[in-house]
């Protein structure tokens, strides 16, 4: 396993740090085991919490990116329809800056949706919210990809 997939595994574990009852059960554990005394739990507490909503934040900021990167690269292979990828070449050919941008805007846009699609049953796994992560999650317009 690469350096970066032992990073996006270790933060995709301290996710489940955001969630309230995995932090009870983890400082009562460290309580049995004399980690630490009854009274520290309660500093702990929320920069556990604080820890398992940046990690979120980083994987999900890692997901982004590599959905976007996929759809950049390989928008041919993707199932859309034929007059979208056609428009998606005409804007190449006429390699102008407002067609570069255009076709950076329309590919952003469906990559936002397949990122909504993989997140959200992530995070609702966990027990998060997208509201508490400060994300710009689209929900899926399935007519529109």
């Amino acid at each position: 396993m690469t350096m970066r997939g032992k990073q996006l595994w270790t933060e995709m574990l301290t996710c489940f740090l955001s969630h309230q009852n995995t932090i009870e059960a983890f400082c009562n554990k460290l309580v049995e085991l004399d980690a630490i005394t009854e009274n520290d739990i309660d500093k702990f507490k929320p920069e556990l919490r604080q820890w398992g909503i940046e990690a979120i934040r980083k994987y999900c900021a890692h997901l982004r990116e590599r959905i976007e990167k996929d759809f950049m690269d390989n928008w041919r292979m993707k199932e859309f329809p034929k007059p979208f990828k056609d428009r998606l070449e005409k804007l190449l050919e006429e390699d102008t800056d407002e067609s570069k941008e255009k076709y950076t805007e329309l590919l952003d846009e469906k990559s936002q949706y397949s990122f909504a699609e993989a997140i959200e049953p992530f995070l609702s796994q966990i027990g998060v919210e997208k509201k508490l992560l400060n994300l710009a999650i689209v929900s899926p317009d399935y007519d529109q990809i």
